[in-house]
């Protein structure tokens, strides 16, 4: 009897147990069936997350071209400023009158050196990335090194007058003009140990239309 009831006993706690466990299972399979939707509207954030990430990377790209168009723009439009008052009557002038005083024996204490100071200002915008390169060293090359060459008395001597810093600039666009000259043509425009060269090039400039 007492057997019978132990083995009875045994009996009812594996079915409580199976019961147990499959409650279990019923509850745990109710939650997973609970969190679908939110798992759905999850899903569907991310991908919509992902989707305007991937507009905002596109965005961002077409922003960068405009603004290295815009930037392109900008240094052409600078450049042309430039190339503009370089040609323009009165600095055509203003550069015959001063290759004239170059080309003398004895530079004269006071000339008008603004054609130089306009060469100046064009190697700071160079040097600051405010102009096309390209253009620059296509267009002004060859008048930059011919200025330079022939001026060099004269800036070593406002140099000794005034401060070291003065026409850096425009020395330093000379020697960047002919390290490219170097790299594509093997040398530089104008030879500096060319005296017939430097001197033709002030012959050039002088004929240019003088005003007074």
């Amino acid at each position: 009897m007492k057997l019978l009831l132990r083995w009875k006993l045994i009996s009812l706690n594996n079915q409580i147990m199976v019961i147990s466990t499959c409650l279990m299972a019923l509850a745990t399979f109710a939650l997973v069936v609970a969190a679908l939707p939110q798992y759905s509207v999850m899903k569907e954030q991310t991908r919509i997350n992902q989707y305007e990430l991937q507009a905002m990377i596109d965005q961002s790209k077409v922003i960068q071209q405009q603004l290295q168009l815009t930037k392109h723009s900008t240094e052409q439009q600078v450049f042309f400023v430039f190339y503009q008052q370089w040609e323009s009557e009165g600095m055509q002038a203003r550069r015959a009158r001063l290759s004239d005083s170059l080309s003398k024996t004895t530079i004269p204490n006071e000339i008008d050196d603004s054609p130089l100071v306009l060469l100046e200002t064009l190697g700071n915008a160079s040097r600051r990335g405010l102009i096309d390169e390209d253009l620059l060293w296509t267009t002004f090359s060859f008048d930059v090194e011919g200025y330079w060459l022939n001026a060099r008395p004269y800036v070593d001597r406002v140099r000794g007058e005034g401060c070291d810093c003065l026409f850096r600039e425009l020395q330093s666009l000379y020697e960047r003009f002919v390290q490219k000259d170097v790299q594509l043509a093997g040398k530089s425009s104008i030879d500096p140990n060319d005296k017939d060269a430097t001197q033709r090039f002030l012959k050039w400039e002088k004929r240019r239309k003088m005003k007074s």
